[in-house]
């Protein structure tokens, strides 16, 4: 009941809307299947926000399944980053 899939969304949904309603719903719930999965999501979503609030989470989170997931994400992203920066400078990945 508190699962979420991320892999049917519309590609019209702005990213910076869809991560604010995802750190929404994190914030607003205890319980911790629903923090691991948003932030399992939001490495999905490159926003500065989705990447401050994953941080938050790898910090301060008690549960370590959601810091767990907060920190691969953040890794994720990270490594999207990289990749689109090379490709902007035609380096191979």
């Amino acid at each position: 009941a508190y699962e979420i899939t991320y892999g049917d969304w519309s590609s019209d949904v702005c990213s910076s809307d869809l991560a604010d309603l995802l750190i929404k719903l994190a914030r607003g719930s205890d319980i911790t299947r629903v923090r691991a999965t948003v932030a399992a999501a939001l490495g999905r979503i490159q926003t500065p926000a989705a990447f401050d609030y994953l941080q938050l989470l790898a910090q301060n989170d008690a549960d370590p399944r959601v810091k767990a997931n907060a920190i691969e994400s953040r890794a994720r992203m990270c490594m999207r980053c990289q990749q689109r920066q090379q490709h902007r400078r035609g380096i191979a990945p």
